[in-house]
């Protein structure tokens, strides 16, 4: 059998200390990474579990400005950004998601896009599906 790679998309689901104690468990259970563990617009919060863990940290699809973007960055709040470029009206020069993918390319992260990743049960559950849309940058 081949080995899978599983990943936990807490849905912004957590209290900054209930994220600390779940992405704890999920390093143990040896899970790939952990998604969205705090609200969306706690940066300041997802840096403490960020830094109070080893799984990397995986968030960016509700963000949708190159400030959003610099704010996480700066703070070192993620390890792999997923922008939602569906959400943010795709990837063209006129469009602050294309601003995310510049100032992404420049903190040299692991970019993975929401919107290319594989529906596995809800739309809400992609990021269970393959990571082959994950590019090196």
């Amino acid at each position: 059998m081949k080995p899978i790679t599983i990943a936990f998309d807490a849905n912004n689901g957590y209290s900054v200390g209930g994220a600390i104690r779940v992405g704890r468990a999920l390093e143990e259970l040896g899970y790939a990474w952990f998604e969205e563990p705090v609200t969306p617009d706690d940066h300041a919060g997802q840096a403490e579990v960020r830094r109070s863990t080893t799984i990397p940290i995986a968030s960016g699809e509700r963000e949708f400005t190159r400030f959003d973007f610099v704010d996480l960055l700066e703070r070192r709040a993620l390890d792999i950004a997923q922008p939602d470029v569906a959400r943010a009206g795709g990837m063209t020069s006129s469009n602050p998601a294309s601003d995310s993918a510049i100032v992404l390319l420049t903190f040299f992260l692991l970019w993975v896009s929401d919107a290319l990743m594989p529906a596995v049960g809800s739309s809400r559950q992609r990021s269970c599906g393959s990571v082959a849309s994950a590019m090196p940058i």
